[in-house]
This record gives C-alpha cells, structure tokens and sequence, in this order.
C-alpha cells in the first residue's frame, strides 16, 4: 500500500469513520481514546478592549489551551424591534444583558485580527454566532468549525444555516429538555454535518448538585457522538470528573479576574486556575450527578432572555395560512419554541398576529384558553409589570402586585386613571450589575441599596392615589453570596438588615420582606442566600421593626430541604407574622415556583397550619415560573387548583 498513497489516505478515512465518536477538528481528531480538547472561552470577557482580548489569548496559550472561542452578534437581528425601541419593558434580564452586548461587541475587522493572532500562537480560532448574519461572517473567517450556543440549541433557522456549511458543529446542550436536543442532533444529521455534543448546566456560576455529568456518557451512547463538557462553576474539579466520565472537549471561560463585573466573570478560571485543570480530581463523586435533563431555576430565566420564539414578521390577519416569510426567530423565548417552525408553516390562523407578536401553542393545536376565574372572596391577584396591568385587570383581582426593575422607577401612570385593585410593589433586586442587599457590610452597596428600597417606597406613595388602600412593598432583605457563611455570621446579617430598614421612610406604605430559598438565583446563576431563610431570623427581624411579612411557599420548601429543618414548622412559627403570599409549588432544593400540584407541597396542609394559628386575613397571589406565558395561563391554572382552599374562597 506504500507505493498507493492515496488509497492508504482513503483506507485510514473508512477506519476513523468507523470508530465511535470521533470528528476532525483542522489537523487533529477529537473522541474516545484521544487527548482532551480545551477550549478556553474568551467570550466577552474582554468587555470590548482589544488589547485585553490579546492578553487573555496569551493567558490562554500559556495556561495550556487547544483553541479560544470569542463570540459574534447583530444585536437587530436577534431581538424583536419592540425590544430594541423599548428595552425598559422587558424583563430585568432582557435589559441587563441588552446594556452588556452593546458595549462588548467587537467589530468584524477587530475579530479578523484575533483569529491571525491567535493562529500564530497555534491555537485554534472559535466563535458563536448568535445569529444567520453573524454565521455568514464567520464562515467568512474560514474556521474549522462552529460552536452554537446552548441558548440557540432550539434556533432551528440557525442551526440550519451552520450545518449548511458542513463543517463540524460543536452544540452545548444547557437550558433545554432531551427532546429539544434530538431534534437539534437531527438537523445537523440531515446536512451531514460532523458533530460534537457539549453537557452544559447554563447557570453563571452554576451549583454543583445541578451538573449532572451522568448525561456525558449517556449523550455517548444515544447520539454516537464525541460528547464534551462545557462548565460554569466556580472551580475546577467538576471540569475534571467530565474528563474521567468521558468528556472529549471541556470548555471553561477564562478571565483576567473572577470579581470584575460582567455576566461571565464570576464563573470563569483565573489563568492560573486553568493551567491547573487537569491536575484537580477532588469532588469526583458529588459531581457525578444523574441521567436526566431538566433546566433548572437558573437555565428558565436564561432560557426566557437568551433563547428565542417564533414571532410575526408583519400582520397576520385571522384565517390566513402561516407561510415562512411572515415568521422569524426573535428573543425573548416567550412564545412558540423555533424547532415547531415546520409544524407551525400551512397552518391556518384562528386569531389576528400582530407584527412582532409570539406564536403560541394555541395555533398549532386546540387549547382550551378560556380557563374560568373562580370566584374569590379573599385578597387575591397576580404578579405582574405595568405594561401588563390591562391584561391581569381584565380578570377583576383584588390586588396587582408589579415586579419592579430598577428602571420602573421612572414609570408614570396616565394622570386621573384609576385602579379598583390594590398596590403592591415588588421592590427592584437589582440596580445596575449589582443585586440589592441592605445585609450587605459594604457601606456603598449598603447604602445605594437603601437608597434604592427608598425610591421604591416614594414611587408606591406616588402611585398611591391610583390604587385603592395601603400600598404595599414587598422586599427581599439581601445577605446572598457566591460561597456560604456560618448560621452565626448569617445571624450578623439580620441585624446589618435591621439598621437599613430604620433608616427608610415608610410612612403611608406598609412593608413586607420576603423569606428566601437557601439557593437562590442572581444574575441566573446559582448564589447562597445566606439571610431571611430560617424561621428564626424572620421572627427577629419582624420583632425588631414591627412589620408583617411575604411568606413564599416555595421558597421555603427548598431552604427546607437544603438546611434540614420542618418545612410545616416553619409555616406554623411564621403564621403570626404572614400579612401577604406568594404560593407555588416546589421540589427538591432548586424547583422552584411549580405550579400547584406539580410539586412536593401538601397545601391542605398548609391552609390548614395558617387556619389554626390565625392567619385568616393575608392577600395573596400565584408565583409560579413563567405563569404569565400565553396570557397568564399559569397563574390561571393555579388560581383554579387553590379555589378548593376554605382559606382563600
């Protein structure tokens, strides 16, 4: 075969085909039996800078990576046009990473420059495009491969457009269910596209016990694919126990600095941190996780800002027949998901959609949309924001309670309009790149945070007169970190809370602090919560001012869970104190905000503890995850499901 040079190439290509999970990536193989593949993801950790972008390469380079992964986007092509002309509306998510993107952004001619500076250091050059233009630029760039995002993992229009190319495709897997993936993995089979899987958890940071890194081999064995890792927690050994379950590529991001201020930093590897890797082994086991796919509290929130829905190109009047130009692929994912495309185009429209609108499940199959409001005697209503208030108002509650972000604030109402509902407030917990935290023994956040809460309960006096009654705020006190402190230093906390709350004015306005799970999730990602969690401190802090409180029944089943105490004591040591509700359901120590039923609470139980300790007189509304999708259909579910309750007829 020496003297055939080309049949010993074609003989070598059937082999390698034949061998399980393996793709080429430029000059070298990825897979089973191979050395790992480290991608050291830049991202938009350079914030912008070029030269920061170039030293990061460096730091990369040194630290031992195989290739480094920036990432490319048309800011109007990935959201809506009512999103861009009026970010303040959106969710706090929406705002928060529109202000991030804006800035980072390099232009095409600076990321040319990177890809040669970094193939001269021999490295391989990535990027994710986050869009169809974007992918036809880096295509442009002549790469070896493409990287899509777990957020696009159901962009079906852009997986398309990559595959297309039929260049191998490496796709992270965070924020999606296992059937979202197999229809993923088939569009890429159908251009014939390699493919390498990534197992992703997309939390920043993300919390140990949700990894899951069973899914590497199981991925292996469904898909017969090279099956990688693509890590966001805080250190290195989960990283790790990927490679020793199998993982064929890990990608970890890598900062200059791990507290500077960005939506990536803090889960990222210092470069010394990422130099050493491979050399950590030590939580092996409580990483090792189970075989199944749930998005967790962290991925909905990410999933609902970075994902995107099926929405109306231009005016679809009621009767006609959906056909590919009147439907795009826009963010927020708050409509029908891009995989049901094909289902949606020749249907026959029973209603009118708008420009920019969201599909919806209802258009595809029949619904039943008219679920009834029961009828409630007690102090109920819904969670909502001020561009929703006609929707929810529609429905007669007793109360509307506004989910405020920092930038709410400035909202003002049509002067003489008038309110039958009562107010309530629900105070910012964010201002900026920070999460509010009156807890907090940094005089600047402490008292922008104070500040903050001080503006809110003026903005409730202001729009007092609209409303009936007391207005009411509902806070949360802070006391969040990325590590856990002591229950003695969380006991510090309560009093560091104490002090802010005597320096706030609320004179007219009656104030209710929220209890809070014991994970709770900032910026997406996973943090400890680390105050306003046991029983106890509730007590002390209400004692203390005088005050009623929030009581958030999912909430207080995963602290619960996670600290060991009497989920049901704990209600019955809180009920004196209980004027305002959020009920939903939760699981575990991350479901939060089931709907009712769908999760571990025995609200009999509950109503029942409340009843006997005399807590007969609170108000009340449904918390449940995304309940306000498709018209408020959740909340409206469970509205339904809790009018058996005596204690809320």
């Amino acid at each position: 075969m020496a003297d055939f040079p080309f049949l010993k190439h074609f003989v070598r290509q059937k082999v390698l085909k034949r061998l399980p999970h393996r793709v080429k990536l430029g000059h070298r193989y990825i897979g089973d039996d191979l050395p790992v593949f480290v991608i050291a993801e830049i991202g938009v950790n350079h914030e912008g800078d070029m030269q920061r972008a170039k030293e990061l390469i460096d730091a990369a380079k040194k630290a031992g990576a195989d290739c480094v992964k920036f990432q490319k986007r048309e800011i109007k092509e990935i959201y809506t046009e009512s999103v861009l002309q009026n970010p303040e509306k959106q969710e706090w998510g929406t705002q928060y990473l529109m202000d991030v993107l804006n800035k980072v952004e390099l232009p095409k001619e600076r990321m040319r420059e990177l890809k040669q500076y970094a193939e001269a250091q021999g490295l391989m050059f990535l990027v994710t495009p986050f869009d169809e233009a974007s992918a036809e630029f880096v295509a442009s760039l002549g790469v070896h491969m493409f990287k899509t995002a777990s957020a696009d993992l159901t962009n079906t229009p852009l997986i398309e457009k990559i595959a297309g190319y039929g260049k191998p495709v490496i796709m992270s897997t965070g924020m999606s269910t296992p059937e979202e993936i197999d229809e993923a993995v088939s569009v890429v089979r159908r251009h014939g596209a390699p493919l390498i899987l990534l197992h992703c958890q997309s939390a920043y940071p993300a919390n140990i016990d949700d990894l899951n890194l069973r899914l590497i081999p199981h991925f292996r064995q469904r898909y017969g694919v090279p099956v990688g890792y693509s890590g966001h927690e805080r250190d290195v050994d989960p990283s790790v126990t990927a490679v020793a379950m199998g993982a064929s590529v890990v990608e970890r991001h890598i900062t200059y600095d791990k507290n500077a201020t960005g939506p990536d930093h803090a889960a990222s590897l210092n470069p010394d941190e990422f130099a050493e890797l491979v050399a950590k082994i030590r939580k092996v086991e409580r990483v090792k996780g189970r075989k199944a796919k749930v998005m967790s509290a962290g991925e909905v929130l990410n999933r609902m800002a970075l994902a995107k829905s099926l929405v109306a190109t231009v005016t679809i009047p009621q009767g006609t027949t959906i056909v590919r130009s009147m439907v795009a692929a826009r963010s927020p994912a708050k409509g029908l998901s891009p995989q049901r495309l094909g289902v949606l185009l020749g249907r026959r429209l029973d209603r009118v959609v708008e420009k920019d609108d969201f599909f919806l499940p209802e258009d595809l199959e029949s619904v039943d949309n008219e679920l009834s409001i029961p009828h409630l005697s007690s102090q109920w209503g819904f969670k909502t924001r001020f561009h929703d208030l006609e929707e929810y108002r529609k429905h007669r509650p007793r109360l509307l309670e506004f989910h405020m972000t920092a930038k709410d604030l400035d909202l003002q109402l049509p002067a003489g309009e008038r309110y039958d509902q009562q107010l309530y407030l629900h105070a910012p917990e964010y201002y900026g790149e920070q999460v509010v935290d009156l807890c907090s023994y940094d005089d600047r956040i402490w008292n922008e945070s104070i500040a903050l809460m001080q503006r809110t309960i003026d903005k409730a006096r202001e729009l007092a007169p609209h409303f009936s009654g007391t207005p009411k705020v509902v806070i949360h006190v802070g006391g969040m970190s990325l590590d856990p402190v002591g229950e003695e230093e969380a006991k510090k906390l309560v009093y560091r809370s104490i002090d802010a709350f005597k320096k706030l004015d609320a004179t007219g306005v009656e104030l209710l602090p929220e209890n809070l799970p014991a994970l709770a999730w900032y910026f997406a990602g996973q943090w400890y919560q680390n105050c306003f969690v046991r029983a106890d401190e509730i007590i002390t802090l209400c004692k203390e001012l005088g005050l009623k409180m929030c009581l958030d029944t999912s909430h207080a089943w995963l602290a619960a869970n996670y600290h060991g105490f009497d989920f049901y004591e704990f209600v019955r040591a809180c009920a004196p104190y209980v004027a305002h509700m959020h009920i939903a359901d939760g699981a575990g120590v991350n479901g939060e905000g089931l709907q009712v039923g769908e999760g571990e609470i025995d609200f009999d139980r509950v109503f029942s503890i409340l009843k006997h300790e005399g807590a007969n007189d609170f108000s009340w509304v449904p918390e449940i995850w995304r309940g306000h999708l498709y018209a408020g259909r959740g909340f409206l579910v469970a509205l339904n499901r809790l009018q058996k309750q005596p204690l809320l007829k």
